[in-house]
């Protein structure tokens, strides 16, 4: 059975890559090669290239079929973000996406600790 804390971390990075989108989302309100542009879009490239070393060195540690898996826990951050900095609505269909997500995660975590065991 895998550590908790690789779980933690895991989901760590997925936060972290839902707040580059933030700033991406964010860049493009700027007008494209203006200051601002320039500092969010150099913040999201930062915060991606950190996602994307911080990603290989968790996959040493947690099985790649695992860590795809719990992706699907960016469309929550994605739809939390959108509501909390962009004013996007949270509607019916949005959270029964989610919830169905967390159905199958919850679903090939079950199978996996019973092939596991």
């Amino acid at each position: 059975m895998m550590a908790r804390w690789r779980f933690v971390w895991l989901h760590g990075l997925f936060l972290i890559y839902a707040l580059g989108g933030v700033a991406g989302k964010k860049a493009a309100s700027y007008e494209w090669g203006s200051e601002p542009f320039f500092w969010v879009f150099s913040g999201m490239i930062l915060v991606f290239g950190l996602y994307a070393v911080a990603w290989q060195q968790l996959l040493r540690y947690i099985p790649l079929t695992v860590a795809y898996a719990h992706r699907s826990v960016m469309v929550f951050w994605g739809m939390v973000f959108g509501y909390c900095f962009f004013d996007e609505y949270v509607t019916l269909g949005k959270v029964a996406g989610i919830l169905l997500a967390a159905c199958g995660l919850v679903l090939f975590s079950l199978e996996r600790r019973a092939r596991d065991d």
